[in-house]
């Protein structure tokens, strides 16, 4: 009891805390920041849920599961979280949404969820946090980008829109002073006054050949284009019309002076095919009287097809769509003659009855009056392009931000980016340079989120999907290789995707689809794959019961030995045999085994393997003498005690199988 009783006592002073401290369990602060410094968010969460359950404690479990990977669930938590009258609380609460959102790839909402908190919690704490936040410096210049990308000019950005922009711009300001974008945009935002001179001749040309496109009348619009005094507008301008009637960009002549004109088909690539070849022409759907009237007026002279649309508009029976469509006409055929007052109201009129006209029509009638405006009625994702269609007709619409499209300052993509680094191809120009000669990943990852569709913003995921992979984030790798289009993967790089696909679902646990790509992979190019992968990948087939496709797998390496060392020789011709031992086919799998034993005695550990499963064959066929000899011979060369204990075993059982039998009948001759 005494013995008990003094190792209490010694307990109590080594252990407890002295009089005015306190235990670091204690300190439940402390240990929540221990917790999240050595990376124990599960615990942490826990931890968090348990202690409380008000705004902060949820607030600070939310925090946890945006960082457990859980964004979703944070969301959840937050939407349930109030906080009415506490600022900070609030600017907090903002601030893990924004994490949340970023997780799930909502980068808009990330963008505007920080802007929300900074409302809370003051510009100099907001631009702390944002600094602290890894690449949201990135992020957030390209969200804007994006954003500026949308609009047709500063005039025309909407009053909330242009609030929030601007916003974005303060607040990164604060957080990267030295960021040199930031000082480009003008607060408020504001363009340079665009020229309201009347068009050049060969705008007019141009013009008239837009218009005409939007019937397909390529004859007349040729006649045009060929009017068109300066050399390179005019190529340019036939190319875009070759590509109009064929759907084709392989007659593209890209050789021209400017890298603008140059690049243009591949900045601009998924614009084209997706919007431009799609959208250029004037229909009605499903009506073929329509059609057919413009076919025949087509045929006729200008003067004299306008006196016919003019007829058809004199009836006042006519459905809003046709009377707009006749407008848009009458439109076409009236500036072939002189643009003016007339085709300017006929404009105007086609407008009011269908703005659902081609983007044809809207770019003759801005390149004619240098007005903008009307082309809100189009996609917003299009606007960089249509507006560059403008630039190479020589009417540039947004001057302060975008470079003139023939600049023939050549091979200074870098210098005119610094200069325009809202303009939507030099971004391109820039980056694609970066990316391409220095491969850098943040110029990939700028591609990728700015120039999605094309060919190098392709080329970019699947680069970030690979040094995902080298930095041991399969699932970020995957989600990269998931934003590939299918266009992209049945494209020259195939080989390529296909491998970085199999390789990251085998890293992933995902088995069977990895082995179903790199059969893939096999059948179109098995030389892409090394000897020793395509072995690997025999043995992956064998374990998931394909058999079939592991002996096709060895056998090609097989055919292939004079390129390939013994040792792998060896181990082909193993199994090999396996794969036919295990389908039954035992005289094939003999003939592998003991040609191994064979041609490869120095290759010990299969040689000797193979020689002892070829004993088994023998033994259990009654081919005793032959499987006694074989075994006699594993235990002589044996490396492992495992194994001439094992063949000690086989010739004991057969020793005893030959004993029994020695007198047991007797022979006819």
């Amino acid at each position: 009891m005494k013995n008990t009783l003094t190792f209490l006592i010694l307990f109590l002073f080594i252990f407890l805390p002295a009089p005015g401290h306190t235990s670091s369990l204690d300190n439940l602060e402390s240990y929540h920041e221990w917790l999240r410094h050595y990376g124990a968010i599960d615990v942490y969460a826990m931890s968090i849920r348990e202690r409380e359950a008000g705004p902060a404690g949820q607030i600070d479990y939310a925090d946890a599961l945006v960082s457990m990977g859980n964004p979703d669930a944070a969301l959840s938590i937050l939407k349930q979280v109030h906080v009415d009258g506490q600022d900070e609380l609030q600017g907090k609460l903002e601030w893990i949404r924004h994490r949340a959102l970023r997780k799930l790839g909502e980068f808009d909402l990330t963008i505007l969820a920080v802007i929300e908190a900074s409302g809370f919690l003051g510009l100099d704490d907001s631009a702390k946090l944002m600094r602290n936040e890894p690449g949201l410096d990135n992020l957030w210049a390209n969200v804007w980008k994006r954003w500026y990308f949308h609009t047709l000019e500063p005039s025309s950005i909407p009053e909330g829109r242009n609030s929030i922009m601007e916003q974005a711009v303060l607040l990164a300001r604060a957080a990267w002073p030295d960021h040199k974008l930031w000082q480009a945009v003008s607060i408020p935002i504001e363009t340079r006054n665009i020229t309201s001179a009347p068009p050049s001749s060969d705008q007019i040309y141009i013009a008239r050949a837009m218009a005409l496109w939007s019937i397909e009348h390529w004859t007349l619009s040729e006649a045009m284009l060929s009017s068109i005094t300066d050399r390179d507008k005019r190529s340019f301008f036939q190319n875009y019309q070759n590509f109009l009637r064929s759907g084709s960009l392989e007659r593209w002549d890209a050789s021209l002076r400017s890298d603008k004109s140059r690049e243009f088909t591949y900045v601009y690539l998924d614009h084209l095919m997706e919007f431009a070849k799609v959208n250029h022409a004037l229909e009605i759907q499903n009506d073929n009287s329509w059609n057919q009237f413009v076919s025949r007026i087509k045929g006729l002279d200008p003067s004299e097809a306008l006196n016919i649309v003019r007829q058809e508009l004199s009836s006042a029976l006519l459905p809003n769509l046709v009377r707009g469509r006749l407008q848009a006409l009458q439109f076409v055929f009236e500036l072939q003659k002189e643009p003016g007052s007339d085709n300017q109201n006929a404009w105007r009129n086609a407008l009011s009855n269908a703005p659902d006209l081609p983007y044809t029509l809207y770019l003759a009638a801005a390149l004619l009056w240098k007005d903008m405006s009307e082309m809100k009625n189009l996609p917003d994702a299009r606007y960089p392009f249509l507006k560059e269609v403008l630039n190479s007709a020589g009417f540039n619409p947004d001057p302060a931000n975008m470079a003139d499209f023939w600049e023939h300052d050549i091979n200074q993509v870098s210098k005119l980016y610094n200069h325009y680094p809202f303009d939507y191809a030099l971004n391109y120009l820039f980056y694609k340079d970066a990316f391409i000669n220095r491969q850098n990943m943040q110029a990939a990852r700028t591609l990728a989120f700015l120039f999605p569709q094309s060919e190098i913003g392709q080329s970019s995921f699947l680069a970030l999907a690979k040094h995902a992979y080298k930095e041991s984030d399969k699932n970020l790798a995957w989600r990269y290789l998931q934003s590939i289009s299918e266009e992209f993967a049945k494209g020259p790089r195939q080989m390529e995707l296909l491998e970085a696909k199999a390789g990251i679902l085998m890293d992933m646990g995902r088995e069977d689809e990895s082995l179903e790509t790199y059969l893939t992979i096999l059948e179109k190019d098995p030389d892409i794959l090394s000897h020793q992968r395509r072995l690997r990948l025999a043995l992956l087939a064998q374990e998931s019961q394909k058999w079939v496709q592991a002996q096709n797998i060895l056998e090609a390496i097989w055919d292939d030995r004079n390129n390939v060392s013994t040792e792998i020789q060896a181990e082909v011709l193993f199994w090999l045999g396996e794969g036919e031992q295990h389908q039954g086919n035992l005289e094939k799998a003999l003939d592998y085994y003991l040609r191994l034993s064979w041609q490869f005695p120095e290759q010990n550990i299969w040689a000797v393997t193979a020689m002892y499963r070829a004993g088994l064959i023998y033994e259990q066929r009654g081919m005793l003498d032959t499987a006694r000899n074989l075994f006699e011979n594993v235990l002589k060369n044996a490396g492992r005690k495992s194994q001439q204990e094992a063949a000690r075993q086989r010739l004991d059982a057969i020793d005893a199988r030959m004993g029994s039998s020695k007198d047991s009948g007797s022979f006819l001759f």
